[in-house]
């Protein structure tokens, strides 16, 4: 295998702020309603009726004028929200993300968890857990712990952290983690949520953990026995500790998740005192908090769902949904096969198949077009670790983690030895990822970043896709998008091969110098625009005819002067069209106003000719390819020897890449891409005109609110 790690370009994946889908607890200031409605200072009102800090500002005789200034508003509002330069987006560097899990120890969870699902739902969530930048803390409450007690003196001995807060990103790392998670007796003496929940904050903290780059995980059934009084909710101790806790999570932005074990339905008994203490905790620490949920856990694949989802929202807010299950199909035999796609760019595939008892499974396939991997699980002992994936198999579930999965819609896995099983996956997405370029000859097969060879010698470039150490094995992403090989100075580009999920050429060279290369994939490939790697060079030393074995040359009858070809060149770069359709939708007055009709015709047509773009000074005509990249049949392409023309078709983009070979020496070649961007004759003027629309509601809006303020001091 070569190795192409020289010559690396990091590209990066723009990622938003964080946005927790589960904020609760907090009014929202500046809401607004589609029916007209308004939210200031958490306070509704109605068209004709403003409040602002709790005191009503139009009413009676000003109501008219009233809903004229939220109509103002409201247009304001949707301007904004459709104007993508009012929005604000903020590029991330993938952060570490903490968690802590805090596991009730005490005796009455032997009731409300007879079957252990606390234990085999914690160790899904480190199974589960991404490989890359997550830490782990685990918490347990419940038992006199003793010596081992976290901080005896603030937290009671009821408190311990048997797992402190550690990178967890191995297969050991995580299997240590599991061991103590395992340890669980369920055989304590209280139940000290707020102590517990504290030292959580604690360990955070003292961790390092960065405001919204954390979580907290509470399983528990929180029933406090020997409560004198329901208002005192941690477990016979005072419940400053809870509220402590809560204020610090809040501070910090850090969720927590409340799981309920209520296997026995004790907690639905309404009268108990203790079932209205535990409801309190379990939905109002969220609450309190602001961010987060309560979920009742009765199987494991509730519990996969609420991991999945959580684990998008940190590492992936973005998530374009890269991975999804298809329909289920089941046999007589105790087998069922899931049929799933993958798409591109996902860095880590989380494939998780959750049962009652994970025993009856006695082992799985997957893979993808019809190439199936097998793996028997009757005697599992530990995890099974290839290059590109990691098997692990517990009480209740399956996982099976799949890193770098090519795209294809004809992924499966396929169960055998329990027909119930279920699937849940989830996809992260690449944010950051090498380009690389390596030089290497038959003569130095190592690629490198720098080649000495001498003229006419043939050298091997090969570029291609680094993500966490491994290739990105992904022949369709290759071929869909294509590359080119650039000699930098010179502006001459070459059209570089895509096969063996990479890009490559042999290229000689007959003039001693050194050569300065990088290779480019061009077109809106990996949500980025066009990406370039790292330069390579190559340097030719001596002369063509050292390298030659030649005859003796017959001298010819009259000595003709050498003639020097000059080779064909590219003016102006790249071409950039913007092409308008369905003109007659617009009034002339905005046509005009909207500086239609665009890069093209009255009828969306584009001519290019080829000698107004490439000129070869020996006056001869180049030898012109042209190749489309439009998978969404955006465009309609009509060549003759002269250029082509371009006729859109309906909105959207495309990329024409036009290769020009020298007449004399076809091996001499420029290319010249052509963009081309299709849209509406409306909406392009409508984007024309809403910066000034929105310039003139807002002066509208100063001069109603002087106006009514004029009519109120009268």
């Amino acid at each position: 295998m070569v190795s192409r790690r020289r010559c690396a370009a990091v590209f990066r994946l723009q990622k938003t702020d964080r946005v927790n889908s589960y904020s609760q607890g907090n009014p929202v200031l500046g809401k607004l309603l589609l029916q007209g409605r308004l939210y200031l200072s958490g306070r509704l009102f109605f068209p004709g009726e403003l409040c602002l800090s709790g005191r009503p500002y139009f009413s009676g005789g000003l109501a008219l004028l009233g809903k004229l200034l939220l109509s103002m508003l409201f247009f304001v509002w949707i301007a904004a929200a459709a104007f993508p330069g009012m929005s604000c987006m903020a590029a991330e560097e993938d952060s570490t993300i903490d968690f802590v899990l805090v596991l009730d120890n005490s005796g009455t969870m032997a009731k409300s968890d007879p079957e252990g699902l606390t234990v085999s739902a914690a160790k899904m969530f480190i199974d589960m857990l991404p490989h890359k930048n997550a830490r782990v803390a685990v918490v347990e409450f419940g038992s006199d712990y003793g010596a081992d007690a976290y901080d005896a003196e603030k937290y009671s001995s009821y408190v311990s952290v048997p797992f402190p807060l550690s990178d967890i990103s191995t297969v050991g790392q995580k299997i240590a983690c599991k061991k103590v998670i395992a340890q669980t007796t369920q055989d304590g003496e209280y139940t000290p949520v707020g102590y517990a929940f504290q030292a959580a904050c604690d360990v955070l903290e003292k961790g390092g953990a960065k405001p919204e780059d954390a979580g907290i995980l509470l399983i528990s059934d929180f029933r406090v026995t020997g409560q004198k009084h329901e208002d005192f909710l941690d477990g016979g101790y005072s419940y400053k500790s809870l509220e402590d806790a809560e204020q610090t999570a809040r501070k910090n932005k850090w969720p927590v998740y409340t799981l309920e074990m209520n296997i026995d339905g004790r907690n639905d008994n309404p009268t108990d005192y203790r079932e209205r203490i535990a409801a309190r905790l379990r939905s109002g620490i969220p609450e309190a908090v602001g961010a987060g949920d309560y979920l009742p856990l009765h199987n494991a694949s509730q519990a996969q769902t609420l991991f999945a989802d959580i684990f998008k929202q940190f590492f992936d807010p973005n998530n374009r949904d890269d991975a999804s299950a298809q329909s289920q199909t089941t046999d007589d035999n105790g087998d069922a096969a899931f049929p799933f796609s993958v798409g591109e760019m996902v860095a880590e595939l989380n494939v998780t198949l959750t049962c009652e008892n994970s025993a009856a499974i006695r082992s799985i396939e997957i893979g993808y077009g019809g190439q199936m991997a097998a793996y028997d699980l009757t005697a599992y002992q530990e995890p099974i670790q290839e290059e590109d994936r990691v098997i692990t198999k517990e009480d209740r579930y399956v996982t099976v983690k799949l890193m770098l999965p090519p795209p294809s819609d004809d992924w499966k896995v396929i169960v055998h030895g329990d027909a119930r099983t279920q699937l849940g996956m989830y996809a992260l997405s690449i944010h950051d990822m090498d380009f690389t370029l390596g030089v290497s000859s038959a003569g130095a097969p190592e690629a490198s970043d720098s080649l000495t060879a001498a003229p006419m010698d043939t050298v091997h470039l090969a570029a291609s896709f680094i993500y966490d150490g491994q290739r990105y094995q992904a022949e369709k992403v290759y071929t869909e998008y294509g590359a080119v090989l650039e000699i930098v100075g010179t502006g001459q580009q070459i059209p570089m091969t895509a096969g063996n999920s990479e890009y490559f050429i042999d290229l000689a060279f007959d003039v001693p110098g050194t050569y300065t290369l990088k290779a480019i994939v061009n077109g809106d490939t990996f949500r980025t625009g066009s990406i370039e790697s790292g330069i390579c060079t190559v340097t030719i030393e001596g002369s063509a005819a050292q390298n030659v074995e030649t005859e003796p040359a017959i001298e010819p009858e009259t000595e003709t002067e050498a003639v020097v070809n000059s080779p064909v060149t590219v003016v102006g770069g790249d071409l950039n069209y913007t092409v308008v359709l369905d003109q007659d939708s617009v009034p002339g007055l905005l046509k005009r106003f909207a500086n239609l009709p665009g890069d093209g015709d009255a009828d969306g047509n584009v001519k290019v000719q080829w000698e107004e773009h490439f000129v070869d000074p020996d006056g001869s005509l180049p030898e012109v390819e042209v190749a489309v990249n439009d998978p969404e049949g955006v465009l309609s392409l009509t060549e003759d020897e002269n250029g082509m023309t371009v006729h859109a078709n309906h909105p959207g983009t495309a990329t024409i890449t036009v290769a020009a070979a020298d007449a004399e020496d076809p091996s001499v070649q420029v290319v010249m891409n052509v963009n081309v961007t299709a849209q509406r004759a409306m909406d392009q003027a409508m984007r024309k005109i809403r910066i000034p629309v929105i310039l003139l509601v807002i002066v509208l809006v100063i001069v109603a609110i002087i106006v009514i303020r004029k009519i109120r001091n009268r």
